[in-house]
């Protein structure tokens, strides 16, 4: 029997408004449970919703972005069904008549995803499981925070055209960095501004497979994990000739399984019908021309970074950080030779901001700038500039720090001197290369850079030590 992978993807973001879906209640601010909430997302009866026209903004920027049709006239409807962070007992979303369809995102690869339908709607409350699993499953307490509850959200629904969990984790990382490029989102999926559903099922010989939902995965890892274990049971149960159910799953990251949680809903079973305390929402020209102001793209991000790196791996992994992105992109902007803005930017930075437990945004690109110029004209070495790396991501001015500290002097040391000091003092190390034992040439080299300082060119120190030595 042949065997096809095929998946489709509902997606929820969190738009980055001010305010909630319909009411005036901030989305950001203390975390205290309940903090931010007032009668109308609490869901209390007689309180009237107010559409949030940041929120229509932001959903007409995405669907610009991914060339779709904008219906000049969407209306919302109230999907019904009882759930304990769902005080209405109903969520007012877009059912027949939604704000965006038919649209087209473009990946990397060229492959082409036809999205079917973007559409507004509200979150729910946030449930917190007490329990030794921390999950729904095995929960003791449940409590409830409104503070989520009414949070616009844009749901993104996409054809079935994902042939591998490979290819649905690359989709979802990008369409990830389009929606900060965008500036609509946050997306982080980790806290929740980006979850993502996903209908899988596996052909047999060309026939269509048993269906499956698997929700609210909160990491392209989890995807990939979740993914490729749902195709392998699909694959089991059809050799052992076991029926499979239509049914929604949840992904268990520690066990690396699916379990069941329902069988899966219907559109029957939400018995959608329109809003009644909401007009249709009316699309003026007015308002497409005002939602151009988020206009941020990742795909001109990856083509810059394919520019200047000139390998599609290390232009998309550039271009999906659009902090990243931002501070390489400021770095060649006022000049920086592209070799030291990559080794800066590509693997020293990284690794000193994870340690710092700093974020790219708080890095001053003038001083990050200086380093660069100095490597530039030769007036420090790579590890004097590490060092100033250092610095600059600890808050603190590398040019202060290296007149202050002598580092601003490349190639002006009496190197001839220095390496006749470090063989003097390493009798044992000198007589070793001479029988032939090349390797300790790497620590003389590094005694003699610790000497300096890391102010000598380490080619330069390379050769003059070898020059001594062969004498």
């Amino acid at each position: 029997m042949a065997y096809k992978f095929v998946a489709g993807l509902e997606i929820h973001v969190q738009l980055k408004t001010k305010s909630k879906m319909f009411c005036s209640c901030p989305t950001e601010g203390p975390d205290t449970p309940n903090s931010r909430v007032c009668p109308i997302c609490l869901g209390h009866p007689g309180t009237l919703p107010v559409i949030n026209k940041e929120a229509v903004l932001m959903t007409l920027a995405l669907g610009k972005a991914m060339n779709a049709r904008i219906n000049r006239v969407s209306k919302f409807h109230r999907k019904n069904y009882f759930y304990p962070d769902l005080p209405k007992g109903y969520q007012i979303t877009q059912y027949d008549v939604p704000l965006i369809e038919d649209g087209v995102f473009v990946m990397i690869t060229g492959k082409k995803v036809p999205i079917r339908r973007i559409h507004l709607e509200e979150d729910a409350a946030k449930s917190v499981h007490i329990g030794s699993s921390g999950r729904l499953t095995g929960s003791q307490q449940i409590l409830l925070d409104f503070n989520r509850s009414g949070i616009p959200l844009a749901e993104i629904v996409t054809e079935p055209v994902f042939e591998s969990p490979e290819e649905v984790a690359m989709f979802v990382e990008e369409l990830q960095a389009t929606l900060r490029y965008l500036g609509i989102s946050d997306a982080m999926m980790e806290n929740g501004q980006l979850r993502c559903d996903v209908n899988v099922s596996v052909e047999v010989d060309g026939k269509e497979g048993t269906r499956v939902e698997i929700k609210n995965m909160n990491s392209t890892k989890a995807i990939r994990q979740a993914l490729s274990f749902e195709y392998e049971r699909h694959v089991r149960a059809y050799e052992a000739g076991v029926q499979l159910q239509v049914e929604t799953r949840t992904f268990d990251e520690q066990s690396g399984e699916t379990k069941a949680m329902r069988r899966k809903e219907t559109s029957e079973d939400y018995r959608y019908f329109p809003e009644p305390d909401l007009l249709e929402l009316h699309v003026t020209d007015e308002l497409m021309e005002e939602a151009n102001k988020y206009n941020g793209s990742f795909h001109e991000a990856y083509k810059d970074a394919l520019t200047w790196l000139g390998r599609e791996k290390e232009a998309r992994a550039l271009a999906l950080n659009k902090e990243q992105f931002s501070v390489f992109k400021a770095l060649v902007t006022k000049g920086g030779d592209i070799k030291y803005v990559s080794r800066a930017v590509l693997i020293e930075l990284p690794n000193m901001l994870s340690e710092e437990g700093k974020s790219w945004d708080q890095l001053n690109e003038s001083h990050l700038s200086s380093i660069i110029d100095l490597l530039t004209q030769g007036k420090i070495t790579m590890a004097v500039a590490r060092e100033l790396l250092w610095q600059t991501v600890r808050g603190n001015d590398p040019l202060e720090y290296a007149r202050s500290h002598g580092l601003l002097n490349a190639g002006a040391t009496d190197l001839e001197a220095v390496v006749a000091d470090v063989l003097a003092k390493n009798p044992d190390v000198v007589e070793k290369y001479k029988k032939g034992n090349t390797n300790v040439l790497s620590f003389l080299v590094g005694q003699v850079m610790k000497q300096t300082k890391g102010t000598a060119k380490p080619d330069a120190v390379r050769e003059v030590l070898i020059k001594r030595l062969s004498e």
